[in-house]
């Protein structure tokens, strides 16, 4: 099976292949990138703002999958980065219509589609307050409009909870807490009464390369990936300070607002994660894995 990946050099997108590269697992991967000094080691550098050159690569190719992980506004939260990604979706999309294929589409969305502070969360509705949420929500109502056209396409839409894990990069909690203990420097932190559902980044790995194995399994579009178990930061930041053996004061200092208690995000029954907890990745694990020699 060919898997064509758009944006698979982040966090996830590394983990994701190394979870469809294992032994025999009968896969040929296209990993794609933007940027042109990335494209090494296998890489194909494609320049999204060309319609004609993805569809060429979508006629070479030939994907049975087309997995969407590429976000401008991830680390660029600007007007400018949201109309980049803008071009870069209906390119994607319009190369795919004019290609013709058949193919299953993958695309991850973010929690970001939502409120911060939504308690009934369901795929029928979306608020994002970034730029990131609404490059991800816009491709979210395309992808929509597509599935009820085109009979070439079949699409499945992911949200992952807080992913995290070792190598994380970028300004979320437990990697600016990991590059503060780097620095010996205290972090300042809002919010210890704030609440995620935080998940290991090898289960959200595998979670979609089992969705690549087995697409026609999955019935909904719509997928929800999270543990279930929502943990206030204050609580996360005391299970770090015992992993390297200091005060949690001594490491970092909350900002604390009365609002920071309503600060967490609920998916409605109907849509839990079809993820089973008992074989994911436990916290303290993961956080062990980050921080033991931090």
């Amino acid at each position: 099976m060919r898997v064509l990946i758009f944006g698979g050099l982040g966090f996830l997108g590394r983990e994701i292949i190394r979870k469809l590269t294992e032994p025999e697992s009968g896969f040929t991967i296209i990993n794609t990138t933007s940027r042109e000094a990335a494209a090494q080691n296998g890489v194909r550098y494609i320049n999204y703002e060309s319609k004609g050159a993805i569809r060429k690569l979508l006629e070479h190719e030939s994907p049975s999958v087309v997995l969407h992980l590429a976000s401008s506004c991830l680390g660029n939260q600007t007007e400018s980065a949201f109309g980049k990604g803008i071009v870069r979706d209906e390119n994607i999309l319009e190369a795919l219509l004019e290609w013709g294929g058949e193919v299953k589409l993958i695309f991850v969305a973010s929690m970001a589609c939502f409120g911060a502070t939504e308690k009934y969360i369901n795929p029928t509705y979306h608020n994002p307050e970034t730029y990131y949420g609404r490059e991800k929500t816009r491709m979210v109502y395309r992808l929509k409009d597509l599935s009820k056209t085109s009979i070439n396409i079949d699409v499945k839409i992911v949200f992952p909870s807080s992913i995290y894990g070792k190598g994380q990069r970028g300004k979320m909690f437990l990697p600016s807490l990991l590059n503060h203990l780097h620095k010996d420097m205290k972090m300042s932190a809002s919010g210890s009464k704030k609440r995620r559902d935080y998940i290991h980044v090898s289960d959200v790995g595998q979670a979609i390369a089992a969705m690549i194995k087995d697409f026609d399994s999955y019935d909904a579009v719509d997928i929800f990936l999270n543990s279930g178990k929502l943990v206030e930061l204050g609580v996360v930041a005391a299970m770090v300070s015992k992993i390297v053996g200091r005060d949690v004061n001594d490491i970092v200092h909350f900002k604390d607002f009365i609002s920071d208690e309503n600060d967490y995000q609920c998916i409605i029954e109907d849509y839990k994660s079809p993820l089973d907890g008992s074989d994911l990745v436990s916290l303290d694990e993961g956080l062990m894995e980050i921080f033991l020699e931090a």
